[in-house]
């Protein structure tokens, strides 16, 4: 028994990684594809949103995943298939409803994002909306992807995987092929719309996988245990409020960091952005546009960094009594020399 475990995890580790080098691969792919389609005009619309999708799919991809997969792992262990299957259950809900208010945060706020967070261009609106839905999907897809993980049933994960990046490649690239004629920020929502259509069938795809497997873990003799819902949503909480923490912390903490050595250096924000950028997953294609507003950003940078130096030095100096209060209170008259 303990062999077959180990060969079905062995199995299961083989499979997610040949997805996932496959998945690699086929996004460099559409990257080129889609450069040489909608040009780089089209990748500014493409790649502004993903920063704040990024950040709103951390709420759902990050921690209760792994919540799920502990929680069903150690059910299953102990022959608990009913408690598996409520664990799977409660999640589920609990990652739709999260699905649905980050959804309606990027659609609804795409407004508020194009015209207050970034250049107060109307046309971003479009890219915000075209992936929206994608939240929705991938929430309810964590749920899924969990649940067969905890039950070692990485084939399903796996295939979802590569049917998504599929899609997108067909569907993303077809819908920016035709609506480049548009204009570029068409362009870019066909290939938005691709990646939230790719979401979907992979949502559906591993849904299937599970309703085909669903006897695996469904035998006749099953314990039906009376559990309160509010303890198993309160472990999955307990378990995922941390690791979804320690993401964020961890990127505020790399933000930190490095912007140590960024002042006073010209040009080093950028850099910094960089390096955070890959750390985080976060697309590389947004730094030729923070290089771009950097400049004009960087004057509100300097005025306050000079604004806070003086006003610190001042606290400080008046607290270890070093500072002259009659020459500083004294009104001065500046001359011009001539």
């Amino acid at each position: 028994m303990e062999k077959t475990k180990k060969t079905s995890f062995v199995a299961g580790a083989a499979i997610l990684a040949f997805a996932g080098v496959l998945c690699k691969i086929i996004g460099v792919l559409i990257r080129i594809w889609a450069y040489d389609i909608i040009g780089e005009a089209g990748m500014v619309y493409y790649e502004v949103v993903f920063p704040f999708y990024s950040w709103l799919l951390i709420i759902s991809s990050s921690g209760i995943p792994t919540a799920i997969s502990r929680m069903v792992s150690e059910r299953l262990s102990t022959g608990d298939f009913a408690g598996a299957r409520r664990v799977f259950r409660r999640a589920l809900v609990l990652l739709a409803v999260v699905g649905v208010l980050t959804t309606a945060v990027l659609y609804f706020g795409a407004g508020f994002f194009a015209n207050t967070v970034l250049e107060k261009d109307d046309t971003y609106i479009l890219s915000f909306k075209s992936l929206a839905p994608a939240l929705f999907f991938v929430s309810c897809m964590c749920a899924y992807r969990g649940y067969l993980q905890g039950a070692q049933h990485m084939t399903g994960t796996g295939l979802s995987q590569l049917t998504e990046q599929l899609v997108k490649c067909l569907v993303g690239l077809t819908l920016a092929a035709r609506w480049i004629g548009r204009g570029p920020e068409y362009g870019a929502a066909g290939l938005l719309i691709g990646i939230t259509v790719s979401e979907l069938v992979a949502l559906l795809v591993v849904m299937a996988f599970r309703w085909k497997n669903r006897r695996l873990y469904m035998p006749l003799d099953a314990s039906r245990i009376p559990v309160d819902d509010r303890s198993v949503i309160a472990e999955l909480l307990r378990i995922a409020v941390p690791i979804t923490l320690g993401v964020v912390l961890k990127a505020v903490f790399m933000g930190l960091v490095l912007s140590i050595g960024a002042p006073g250096v010209k040009g080093t924000a950028v850099v910094m952005s960089a390096v955070l950028f890959q750390a985080l997953g976060l697309p590389m294609g947004m730094l030729p546009l923070i290089g771009a507003i950097w400049p004009v950003v960087d004057i509100g940078h300097t005025c306050t960094n000079v604004t806070s130096d003086i006003v610190g030095a001042a606290i400080v100096g008046n607290r270890l009594g070093l500072m002259d209060k009659a020459v500083f209170d004294a009104e001065k008259k500046v001359s011009a020399k001539k």
